[in-house]
This record gives C-alpha cells, sequence and structure tokens, in this order.
C-alpha cells in the first residue's frame, strides 16, 4: 500500500495478519505508533492492534492469533527490516529501515 502505514504480523509463517492506515500519510516527520490489546484468557489468543499517527488513530485491525511459546534466539521483532524470517512476503529480506528512532514500550493487560 504505498503512501499508508501497515502493521504486519507473521505467526510462525503459518498465518499473517495486516493491518493498514485508512488514509495516506502525509510526507514529513510524524510520529508512528502501534497498540496491541491482548483478548487474554491464556496464551495464544488475539486482539485488536489499533495504529496512530501524531496520536490520532488512522486504522484498526484484528490479530486472530499469537504465538504461544518462544521464539528462538534468530528470530527478533523487527522493525523496519528481517533479520530472520520475513514478516511479509510483500518486501524483500533486507529492506531498509526508514525510522529515525524506535522506541519499544511494554505494559500489562488491565485484569
Amino acid at each position: 500500500m504505498p503512501g499508508r502505514g501497515v502493521r504486519s504480523y507473521n505467526l510462525v509463517g503459518v498465518q499473517r495478519s495486516y493491518v493498514g492506515t485508512e488514509v495516506e500519510l502525509p510526507a514529513g516527520t510524524h510520529q508512528a505508533r502501534m497498540e496491541f490489546a491482548y483478548d487474554g484468557g491464556g496464551i495464544g489468543k488475539g486482539g485488536t492492534v489499533t495504529l496512530l499517527v501524531d496520536g490520532e488513530e488512522v486504522g484498526e485491525g484484528r490479530v486472530e492469533r499469537t504465538h504461544r511459546f518462544l521464539f528462538s534466539m534468530d528470530e527478533t521483532a523487527d522493525i523496519g527490516s528481517d533479520a530472520g524470517a520475513p514478516v511479509s512476503e510483500d518486501y524483500g529480506r533486507h529492506r531498509p529501515p526508514h525510522l529515525r528512532r524506535r522506541t519499544v514500550q511494554l505494559a500489562m493487560a488491565k485484569q
């Protein structure tokens, strides 16, 4: 989707989920954020993905399943490139990052 942001999740090559922005992203510097609200109820469940640009929601979708166990040491949470198996078949294995800064914040789900 040229001009649009896409969040891709690869469930160990068995299932891929994509959530894209509903609008084209304007040129320039922006803060892009992805929030994942886990459904809960055990491991391997799904959740809702919300995409935000500059604090405004621009896309939402579902990931139906998540990985139930540990990832191997050679698979990582890649942002902007792939060090292991490609997250998406839409681009090559070593896509150059276009991000100036990457920040990952983890928070426990509300019980």
